[in-house]
C-alpha cells in the first residue's frame, strides 16, 4: 500500500514537473486585442487607417506563424533593405529567400518547432515563438509609432500568459513608397 501511494506522488510529481516546462497551447492564433498607441509628444496622432494597416500586417505574419509557411513572407519585405529575423540576425532580402525555400532554417525551427530547436540548443525550456504566440488567450498588441507614422514597433503581450512574453521581440514595420513593410519579427 506504501509503495503504490508513492509511486503515485512520484507520477504527479513527475507530471507536474513536465507541466511547468511546457507552454499550453491552442490550435489557433489567438485574436489580436489593441492595446496602447505611444507617439511623439506633439507629433500628430496615428489615424486608425494606419493602425488597421500595421494590424493587417501583424495578422499575415501571424497567419503563416500559425500554418508554419513563411513562403509569403518575402512579398512582405523591402527588397533594399531586408530583414532581421530577430534582434541581430540581419538578412537581406536574397537571404530571406533562400531561409524560406529552406525548411530546416533557423526561421522555420526558431518560430515553429520547438523539439528541434531545444534539441539544436540542448535547452529544455526553449519553446518555439509558435508555441508562445498561440498560449495566450489574445494577444496584447502596443504601438510605439514613430514621428512621420514611418515606422512602428510593436510589442506582442501574451494575454493570460504574460510571463512568456520575454521571449518575443518586439516586431518593427517600415513604410517603404507608402506600404508598410516587415523590417524586424517577433
Amino acid at each position: 500500500m506504501i509503495f503504490k501511494k508513492l509511486i503515485l506522488i512520484v507520477s504527479l510529481l513527475a507530471l507536474f514537473s513536465t507541466e511547468c516546462r511546457t507552454v499550453r497551447t491552442r490550435d489557433m492564433i489567438p485574436g489580436l486585442e489593441r492595446g496602447r498607441v505611444i507617439y511623439s509628444e506633439g507629433a500628430r496622432k496615428p489615424t486608425e487607417a494606419e493602425l488597421t494597416a500595421v494590424d493587417l500586417l501583424l495578422k499575415q505574419l501571424l497567419s503563416m506563424v500559425q500554418r508554419k509557411d513563411w513562403s509569403d513572407l518575402p512579398g512582405l519585405v523591402s527588397k533594399k533593405k531586408g530583414i532581421y529575423v530577430d534582434l541581430k540576425g540581419f538578412r537581406s532580402f536574397a537571404q530571406l529567400e533562400a531561409d524560406v525555400r529552406d525548411r530546416g532554417s533557423y526561421l522555420y525551427v526558431f518560430y515553429h518547432d520547438t523539439d528541434t530547436l531545444r534539441a539544436f540548443t540542448h535547452d529544455k525550456d526553449q519553446i518555439a515563438v509558435r508555441e508562445v504566440l498561440m498560449s495566450g488567450n489574445s494577444i496584447r498588441v502596443d504601438y510605439y509609432m514613430e514621428e512621420g507614422s514611418q515606422e512602428c514597433e510593436l510589442a506582442l503581450h501574451a494575454t493570460g500568459n504574460e510571463k512568456e512574453d520575454y521571449r518575443l521581440n518586439h516586431p518593427v514595420f517600415i513604410r517603404e513608397d507608402g506600404v508598410w513593410k516587415v523590417y524586424r519579427l517577433f
